[in-house]
């Protein structure tokens, strides 16, 4: 019960810093921006997530996540991971199978089989010249070297129930592509900064925080629909270690990967955007 307590009043004192925020930059409401809803399902009930998109401060992170919603990418998946340690849910890289297990999503199969392949929002290239496209996605983050340029405007913090793209860190640390930066000029960066695809990770901290090397892109209209999402979970869970399991799942390379979950699957029964800039 004080664990929940204190997480309530958390939340509260985030959410009226970010409404300050909004009044003090007006970037952070910004009207124009995107909108999308991602509604999970857990044990036999919706939560419906609704979504402010940054594109203002990370246009080309918004472009690559508006194109995969729009050829719904993210219809059926699952949450993967649940990294209670690290406070973040996350999704975008396998469905559940017939017999209720993992099964891994082909990316790269998914996206160049796309009857909307021709507008994919391209930022990374294995070559100077533009004739080799990764289908990655640029790094908007610090670590990338990467600046906003647009007045009033900067990197936007991680916060509770926040959107994050996942970077895979565990390549050739000195591999180099070639990316598109904000003034469109072709620069050559680090593969690991610019390789996200389609995973991402909703943030449940509570308190905000800069993220140096995720590019957050997307922040949560009503945290009290995730919150209730956290004490269901929570709730199902208890003290009962049968309802929570460990896998060892194979990713694209058949490397093992561990993934905490419950037994009872988080499902992403749907994403949309609701409103176009």
């Amino acid at each position: 019960m004080l664990k929940k307590i204190v997480k309530k009043i958390a939340l509260g004192a985030l959410a009226l810093t970010c409404t300050f925020g909004c009044v003090g930059t007006f970037t952070a409401c910004d009207e124009g921006s995107p909108e999308a809803m991602i509604v999970l399902e857990f044990n036999g009930q919706d939560y419906v997530l609704s979504y402010q998109l940054h594109n203002d401060k990370t246009p080309k992170t918004v472009n690559h996540f508006i194109w995969l919603v729009q050829n719904q990418y993210y219809d059926g998946m699952c949450i993967h991971d649940y990294q209670m340690s690290k406070n973040r849910l996350f999704t975008g890289a396998y469905s559940l199978d017939e017999n209720g297990d993992l099964e891994y999503e082909d990316y790269y199969e998914t996206v160049t089989s796309s009857p909307m392949l021709a507008s994919f929002p391209h930022t990374v290239w294995g070559d100077k010249s533009q004739e080799n496209p990764r289908y990655t996605l640029y790094g908007e983050f610090k670590e990338n070297n990467y600046s906003v340029g647009f007045e009033n405007s900067g990197v936007l913090k991680q916060q509770y129930g926040s959107l994050s793209m996942y970077y895979d860190t565990e390549g050739d640390e000195n591999a180099k592509v070639w990316v598109q930066n904000m003034q469109g000029q072709l620069i050559e960066r680090k593969e690991m900064h610019n390789s996200a695809t389609s995973i991402f990770y909703i943030s449940t901290i509570t308190s905000a925080t800069t993220n140096r090397s995720h590019c957050t892109f997307a922040t949560l209209n009503n945290p009290y629909t995730l919150e209730t999402l956290e004490d269901a979970i929570e709730e199902y869970i208890g003290d009962n270690e049968e309802d929570w399991f460990v896998t060892e799942t194979p990713d694209s390379n058949n490397s093992e990967i561990i993934y905490q979950l419950p037994n009872e699957p988080i499902i992403v029964k749907s994403v949309r955007i609701t409103k176009y800039a």
